[in-house]
Order: structure tokens, then C-alpha cells, then sequence
């Protein structure tokens, strides 16, 4: 067996990624939501129900004395507010809640993970790039290819492979768009802008991870940066946009559950 299909097998013990937030993702990108639709999907999924329905009727979100169902919920959320809910929650089961790992990694990978994704988000937004929801998702992802690996080796197997490509095979897996299949292969290494594969998206995913290492992650090694992307990273917006990530990741933390919850099949 290929070393990148005998790693694929660890995945398993991760969470899935929904299938409710790739139709979700999809109907954002092309601005024909169904909430109805959305609703059936959310359905099937009792975690993210329950996510979604505390979300909306949460004290400054719902209404006094009114209890929202779980379509009012869809409805009254709308589609980007719903998608961020439901990423939050992905982050949350897949790497603050994965199995075979101490409370405190499970965390600091749970941190690294949301709070690159934030500072992604707000970087885009930054520079004027429109479609903020896939800066999000592949900065999200951008490391579950070491999850996996990390994974492998807490069973002592190791595998020839990047943890890169591991990665964007996984959400090539998960029936995830092209354009973040490759966001999440270059996160660590985009190509140069005069590169057939560029995209500005590779580039956002790839600044979003370094400024999170250098400004709010508690790994305390920055990741490398790559020289047409380094002066972006000298701007002085960078650390005012990773302090407002890490102050996001500081109020989502609260409430993160102590121990692993179960997950729907």
C-alpha cells in the first residue's frame, strides 16, 4: 500500500469534515441559499443541531421569552453566519476533541488551528480578497496533515509522506473544492507570483500561518515565510489583526468542553 493511502487510514480517528459545511460553502460561493435545504442536512447531525440552535438563541443573538427552532435558527442566522458557526464546531471535534492525544496538545492544536484560520479571515478582508469563507476553511485544514501523521506516530508508525500532500488528499476526501485542496498543499510553501499555480489564496493561507506563529501561537518557533509574501508581514495592521484573532480565540476557548464529547456518525 502507497505510504500516502496506509496514512490516510489515521484519518479515521478524526472527525469528518460535514457534509452540511461543504453544501453550505458552496451555496455562499454561488449566492443561492436554501435554508431548507441546509436545515435537512443540519438534521443529521445532532452536534451541530445543538451548536446551531444555541448559537441562535443565545442571550444577545435570540429573542426574549422565544425559543427558536432549529429551521427559525437557519433562517434567522443566514448563510455566512451559519458557516462560521458550523467551522468553529469543525475546529472544535477535530482537533480540540481528536482522541490519543493530552488534553493540553488537543488545545494547543485546537488554538493553532482556529486562531490561523481568524487571522487568515481578517488578512483577507485586509487585502481586499472577497471570498473570506475559503481563506477561513483552508487555513482551518492547513495542518490536519500533521493531525494524521501525529496520529500514525502516537501508534509508532511513521510514513514517508508530507504532511502537505496528506492534507489536501484528505480534503479531496472530503469532496472539498479544488481551490482549497490546493490551498491546504501550499499552505507552508506557495508558489512565486509569476508561477503558473499562483493564487492570491495560496498566499493569504500561507501569511495568516506565519503571522499566527510569530504573533499568538504558543508553539514558540515561527514558521518560515517565503520571500514575495515576507513583506506583507511587515505591515503594521499584521499584529493588530493577530491580536484581535487571538482575543476571538481567547473568548471561544471558554467554551470548549473539558474532555471529548461524542460525535454522530
Amino acid at each position: 500500500m502507497p505510504a500516502l493511502e496506509a496514512a490516510l487510514v489515521y484519518a479515521d480517528r478524526l472527525a469528518p469534515f460535514p457534509a452540511v459545511a461543504t453544501q453550505l460553502l458552496a451555496m455562499v460561493r454561488d449566492g443561492a441559499y436554501d435554508s431548507v435545504e441546509v436545515g435537512r442536512l443540519i438534521r443529521r447531525d445532532e452536534m451541530i443541531a445543538a451548536t446551531v440552535l444555541r448559537a441562535a438563541n443565545a442571550p444577545g443573538t435570540g429573542a426574549p421569552g422565544r425559543i427558536f427552532s432549529l429551521q427559525e435558527s437557519v433562517v434567522r442566522l443566514g448563510a455566512r453566519e451559519l458557516l462560521r458557526i458550523i467551522l468553529q464546531h469543525v475546529g472544535a471535534t477535530m482537533f480540540a476533541e481528536t482522541p490519543d492525544a493530552s488534553p493540553a496538545r488537543r488545545r494547543r492544536r485546537w488554538r493553532d488551528a482556529i486562531g490561523g484560520a481568524l487571522t487568515t479571515e481578517r488578512l483577507a478582508r485586509h487585502h481586499g480578497y472577497d471570498e473570506t469563507e475559503l481563506c477561513f476553511v483552508a487555513a482551518l485544514l492547513r495542518d490536519v496533515g500533521s493531525l494524521v501523521l501525529d496520529l500514525a506516530a502516537q501508534d509508532g508508525c511513521t510514513f514517508v509522506v508530507e504532511a502537505s500532500e496528506l492534507g489536501a488528499a484528505l480534503a479531496s476526501r472530503w469532496l472539498l473544492p479544488s481551490c482549497l485542496v490546493e490551498a491546504i498543499r501550499f499552505a507552508h510553501d506557495p508558489p512565486r507570483p509569476d508561477a503558473s499555480m499562483h493564487d492570491l489564496l495560496f498566499d493569504l493561507v500561507h501569511a495568516g500561518d506565519v503571522a499566527w506563529s510569530l504573533h499568538g501561537s504558543t508553539r514558540g518557533v515561527p514558521h518560515a515565510v517565503v520571500a514575495h509574501v515576507g513583506p506583507w508581514l511587515g505591515d503594521p495592521a499584521v499584529e493588530a489583526i493577530v491580536h484581535a484573532a487571538g482575543s476571538d480565540v481567547a473568548m471561544m476557548e471558554r467554551s470548549l468542553p473539558t474532555s471529548p464529547t461524542r460525535r454522530s456518525a
